[in-house]
């Protein structure tokens, strides 16, 4: 009976809201409350992706490192971006030279045949010029 309960109340937490997302807040707050004669945190509920079968966590590790991982990518960890194969990320000196150039000058100093920097964020490096509050 004590599983059963435990798992509505972890399968309750993982309803996405309305744009489709986790509710982030609603998983918190459900694994973070201590149940009634309990000396765990609380449960929660993990689907596989692959074989889509549930699975109740209800140790303290096990809860943690499933909501540290969520947050991890929630924020943004692994995540690739377009400047990433590009000299702009590049920590040697022409990646320096190229985003002081930016800075001055904007999506003109790029050679985008040569940079590897896709033409259409060309609206992008021009909105990271530096702007002279005297000559506008």
């Amino acid at each position: 009976m004590t599983n059963i309960v435990r798992q509505r109340r972890a399968e309750k937490a993982q309803i996405d809201n309305a744009e489709g997302n986790l509710n982030l807040k609603r998983l918190v707050q459900s694994s973070m409350a201590k149940p009634k004669r309990a000396d765990y945190l609380s449960s929660i509920a993990v689907r596989d992706a692959v074989t889509n079968e549930l699975t109740v966590h209800s140790s303290p590790t096990s809860v943690s490192r499933f909501l540290v991982k969520r947050f991890y990518n929630w924020m943004g960890g692994g995540r690739s971006f377009w400047y990433d194969s590009t000299d702009l990320d590049a920590d040697t000196e022409a990646g320096r030279q190229l985003r002081r150039d930016i800075a001055h000058h904007g999506a003109a100093a790029v050679d985008f045949s040569t940079s590897n920097i896709p033409q259409k964020f060309a609206p992008v490096l021009d909105a990271l010029k530096i702007i002279n509050v005297e000559t506008g």
